[in-house]
């Protein structure tokens, strides 16, 4: 049964000024606020984001209440009461009102003269109320009742270290936040078409943990369906949640319940790949590229999955002497080689403990290079669509954005595989260009459609000795996932991030 629930506020607000005249002075007139004495009842409905037992209104310090006549306005300020659900608002000017007054909880819904429902809330946002009536005095008691209803989102994650920043939630089908009117019953009706979100912006972060973190968001009441909601983490890290579904009555809690879900580092991709039976991971954004300043490399990821630096053959891909110059074909990473960027050919100086290329990312453990049973795993053993291997965890032969490679499947697709030249594909999908390999300050072969092995080549983490390592090749035909290198050999870096 739908639970009505009305918020009686008594308010005190400034009223007409009575008129005095001194004796000395007849002309001047004197002014004495407005008081609105405020009660909330206990509603039983999620009002505020940081709620009370019983979910009763409980009045915060500077809680302001905005009231108007149609031609004049004021605001009033909660002067006692605090933490209670009884309080007492004093106005803040000198208007006076007559007849009947509409007033309004928050005052800051009201902006230019129009009714907004916030698109920002923050951890104290309060479900917006309202009331009329026809004001006689300086003491005046309000009935409020609320415009609207709250979505309750539970989200729970195994990620102890994650710390939310915001909460952005857009809905498919139904505007949520801006201009809106008050119908008949008191509900507040948006009247804006943008489809506008609502964003819950929780300061300096809150920690996530293990155990389930509960937020509010003042909603107009609706049937909400395709809901998406980003959850952001002060580090940066994004959480996507899509097609949520809840009919939220007015002035109730609807609740949404998201279990499992993870965040994936900044610059991951959505997809979700095994590389062996326990452990999952995601793919970086593209390949890894490294940036001369003049005096030291940046690194980061490409702007996208087919884009390398892709010089013809026989000119050169590391000149320390041009700022801007980029790198993305690595001999072996040890600390003696600066991650491979090196133009030496003798095996011997990439010898040494190998340094994953992840840790020039951010040093925090978030990126890593697959193994190369991991990359064996990934591309032979999967079970992806009923099957494994080529056409079903791989295709061979792609182009895409004007560049040739090949396509890894994540784990739960389950569309067409993809052939031949394409515009785009679908998220989650890993594209590994053919960029070549260098040696020295040459490169060869890149993406070239002939029948070599060694064309196109991705490092491993795996060193097979002192002086050779793992990586793996393919053509337009074949990849091979066991395939030796000479550590001088420059190939490209896909980095990955372990799915927590």
């Amino acid at each position: 049964m739908k639970k009505t629930a009305t918020a009686m506020l008594t308010l005190v607000a400034g009223i007409v000024a009575a008129s005095c005249q001194k004796e000395a002075e007849p002309d001047i007139m004197s002014f004495e606020p407005m008081t609105i004495n405020a009660v909330s009842e206990g509603i039983g409905t999620a009002t505020k984001t940081e709620m009370a037992y019983k979910y009763d209104i409980l009045w915060s310090e500077d809680d302001q209440i905005y009231v108007t006549d149609g031609t004049s306005n004021d605001t009033f300020t909660l002067s006692a009461g605090e933490g209670t659900t009884k309080g007492t608002f004093t106005q803040d000017g000198t208007v006076s009102f007559t007849n009947e007054v509409q007033a309004y909880y928050p005052a800051t819904m009201v902006q230019d003269g129009g009714l907004v429902w916030p698109a920002t809330q923050t951890n104290n946002q309060t479900v917006p109320m309202y009331s009329t009536k026809t004001v006689s005095g300086n003491v005046e008691d309000f009935n409020f009742s609320s415009l609207g209803s709250v979505l309750q989102i539970v989200f729970t994650t195994p990620q102890s270290d994650v710390k939310l920043q915001s909460i952005e939630i857009q809905d498919g089908t139904e505007t949520m936040s801006g201009s809106f009117a008050i119908d008949e019953d008191g509900k507040a009706i948006i009247t804006a078409t943008d489809k506008a979100g609502i964003t819950l912006d929780l300061g300096e972060g809150v920690a996530v943990g293990l155990a389930a973190k509960y937020f509010n968001i003042a909603v107009p009441a609706g049937n909400y369906q395709n809901l998406t909601l980003t959850f952001t983490a002060t580090n940066g890290a994004k959480c996507v949640i899509k097609n949520g579904n809840v009919n939220i009555d007015q002035n109730t809690v609807g609740r949404l319940t998201l279990t499992g879900k993870v965040f994936k580092p900044v610059g991951a991709l959505a997809g979700v790949f095994s590389v062996s039976d326990t452990r999952k991971v995601y793919f970086s954004k593209g390949n890894l590229q490294a940036t001369y300043t003049g005096s030291a490399y940046t690194w980061g990821f490409a702007a996208d999955q087919y884009s390398y630096v892709g010089k013809a053959a026989g000119n050169t891909t590391i000149d320390e002497q041009s700022i801007g110059a980029v790198v993305d074909l690595f001999g072996w990473s040890t600390a003696s080689t600066n991650y491979g960027i090196s133009t030496s050919t003798d095996y011997g100086d990439y010898s040494g403990e190998f340094k994953d290329w992840g840790t020039a990312i951010d040093n925090k453990g978030t990126w890593r290079t697959l193994t190369t049973t991991e990359w064996q795993y990934l591309f032979n053993s999967r079970m992806v669509n009923g099957g494994t291997g080529a056409g079903k965890s791989y295709t061979l032969n792609i182009v895409y954005g004007g560049k040739s490679g090949l396509v890894l499947y994540p784990d739960d697709y389950d569309k067409n595989p993809i052939f031949g030249t394409v515009t785009e594909i679908p998220e989650g999908v890993v594209f590994l260009p053919a960029a070549g390999y260098r040696s020295g300050d040459h490169v060869f072969l890149v993406g070239e459609s002939g029948f070599f092995l060694e064309s196109n080549n991705y490092w491993s983490s795996s060193a097979n000795d002192e002086y050779s390592a793992f990586d793996i090749v393919f053509d337009p035909a074949a990849i091979d996932t066991d395939w030796i290198d000479y550590r001088e050999l420059g190939s490209c870096v896909r980095l990955v991030a372990d799915v927590k």
